[in-house]
């Protein structure tokens, strides 16, 4: 029965081939028929050495040898959600769907504030300078690609958000105009100033913001104005006399020792979550090389320096970063600021034990930082880290969750800002020179080249700053007490204008977005009608309602009283959650 069910069985097979070199004729595949094959081998014209066309086997596979060994878990490894200060704070790690919807808004950002600037271009083409040459029939054809991609190009390297609070002023200055029957462009003195007269209720800050704003148009896109009203002295009395209103500015305090060395025993405490320990690290990373959060992010390499283990004070880690607040100019941000370290600490050394956390995260710990890739990412829901950054409001968050037991200096809750202000805090109170303080804080005087952050100019500065660091280890000096007989410092409590382009006051949201609304018109990624939104009280964020008693996002956040649920869909739809929107 068995060699009949062969022989069956060869048969089929038999005619299933001869089918196919048949039915192969017609296909547009140059197959080899058999009787080309033949003649194009030598070796199978001997029938004797023809292979051998087999029965097929039948019946079931005998059974394979399998070793006796645990098979490898495939299942993600999990958050430790006992000690994770990440989970504590609130912070919802990202699925990969969310990762993949994080760096797609990075380029909706974009588009958002392209659009801004081509709708206030829009309003009249001939008072900029950038729809004249676009636009204009003397430009060669290959030279000009329409007024989308000179727009593009004229923005260059601006960051999205500076490109929105830009725009911001302007819109709202424009609205005020049209409201009035009036064109706003070209800019006129008189204009602007009847503005400042006329323009109801503004926050302290926003004349000089629409000063800044028009100054911006001018140098980036070729705004056109008249009577030069960024130097008229009426207009520039009015916005002083605004700004003078302005309430005291609130600062971030500077970590206090006992803080510091909180997150250097979270690095070294293998009882902590992994996550919790490199973030400690982070921190310590900005308060002991003097950077601001976004600067650290930008960090581009790592070099440990360490010639005796037993003398961390004689080490330091050497880092590079691109693209940083301090490098100002297209030329300076295209070099790196050298970042030196050092491993001396008011508690623990540290930095070892973080660079190996890192490593064993998959994270950069030496050598170049690829391209693109924070140092502190945020944090994936199966385990492990994402490629997006984590935001400053979110790494605040942590931070102050890491401190929490630590008493609170001051009616101002500590920030990521504290991190830069710590180091230079204590040079003032102790006494530093001025020129050492102002190369340990980056800081640049009008003219100066970049070339005195150079390795070798910091060699000074560094060797105080880790006195500095071991006095206050070994009790001789503490940074904490009453500044009674300190020197008083600029660099101290000096004013980080350059931090960022936003000024909460000036803002005025609600004005703003019926501004954008208004002379930007609808600007919507596509959804469908029946869906209903929610906004961020504070970040202005829209969200989706994902039921229909309203009680829950599309993000999986509930929807408190921090949330305003809209009753209509807002015509310009930024800024989105990237948990509720695919954009």
């Amino acid at each position: 029965m068995s060699s009949m069910a062969s022989g069956i069985g060869g048969l089929v097979i038999s005619s299933h081939v001869r089918h196919v070199w048949a039915s192969s004729s017609a296909s547009a595949f140059d197959f080899l028929k058999p009787d080309a094959l033949l003649s194009a081998s030598p070796l199978l014209q001997d029938p004797n050495k023809r292979p051998r066309l087999l029965p097929a086997p039948v019946g079931p596979l005998p059974p394979l040898p399998v070793p006796d060994e645990p098979r490898p878990q495939s299942t993600p490894p999990e958050i430790d959600y006992g000690v994770n200060a990440y989970l504590a704070a609130g912070l919802k790690p990202l699925t990969a769907r969310d990762e993949t919807l994080k760096l797609q808004a990075i380029t909706y950002e974009r588009k958002c504030a392209l659009k801004k600037w081509l709708s206030l271009i829009s309003v009249n083409f001939q008072a900029w300078e950038i729809a004249r040459r676009a636009l204009g029939p003397f430009e060669p054809s290959f030279a000009c690609k329409g007024l989308v991609d000179s727009v593009r190009d004229a923005a260059g390297v601006k960051a999205s958000s500076t490109l929105h609070n830009r725009a911001g002023p302007l819109l709202r200055y424009v609205k005020f105009w049209k409201g009035r029957g009036h064109k706003c462009f070209p800019v006129s003195e008189g204009q602007v100033y009847s503005f400042f007269k006329d323009g109801g209720d503004m926050a302290p800050t926003f004349p000089r913001s629409l000063m800044i704003s028009i100054s911006f148009a001018v140098h980036v896109f070729g705004l056109v104005w008249t009577d030069d009203p960024l130097r008229s002295g009426r207009v520039k009395g009015l916005v002083a006399s605004h700004y003078a209103t302005k309430r005291e500015e609130v600062r971030r305090p500077a970590f206090t020792v006992e803080q510091i060395k909180l997150l250097e025993r979270i690095v070294m405490d293998n009882g902590r979550s992994s996550y919790d320990r490199v973030a400690a690290g982070f921190f310590l990373l900005l308060a002991y090389g003097r950077l601001r959060f976004s600067d650290g992010q930008r960090v581009t390499s790592f070099l440990l320096d360490q010639p005796d283990p037993n003398k961390p004070e004689l080490g330091y880690l050497e880092c590079t970063a691109k693209r940083t607040k301090s490098q100002v100019g297209m030329i300076k941000k295209a070099k790196v600021l050298p970042v030196v370290i050092p491993l001396a600490a008011v508690g623990l050394c540290w930095i070892p034990t973080w660079l190996v956390l890192r490593m064993k995260a998959g994270l950069c710990y030496g050598g170049s930082v690829p391209e693109n890739e924070p140092i502190l990412p945020a944090v994936a829901a199966g385990g492990g880290w994402t490629r997006v950054p984590l935001d400053v409001s979110a790494a605040s968050d942590w931070l102050r969750q890491l401190l929490r037991h630590t008493a609170q200096v001051g009616p101002i809750k500590v920030g990521t800002h504290s991190a830069k202000a710590t180091m230079l805090s204590w040079a003032a109170k102790v006494g530093m020179d001025d020129g050492p303080r102002r190369l340990l804080g980056f800081h640049v005087k009008t003219g100066d080249s970049l070339i005195v952050y150079s390795r070798d100019a910091m060699s000074h500065p560094m060797r105080l700053l880790v006195r500095l660091i071991l006095d206050v280890k070994n009790g001789k000096f503490d940074p904490d007490l009453t500044r009674s007989g300190a020197l008083a410092s600029e660099l101290a409590g000096e004013s980080e204008s350059s931090e960022g382009s936003t000024d909460e006051e000036c803002k005025q949201v609600s004005e703003e977005e019926r501004a954008v609304e208004e002379v930007v018109g609808e600007w919507d990624p596509g959804h469908g009608p029946d869906e209903h939104f929610a906004r961020h009280l504070v970040s202005r964020c829209i969200h989706k309602v994902r039921d229909e008693a309203g009680s829950q996002l599309v993000c999986g956040r509930t929807i408190s009283t921090r949330f305003e649920v809209l009753n209509k869909k807002p015509a310009f739809m930024h800024p989105l959650c990237s948990g509720c929107f695919s954009v």
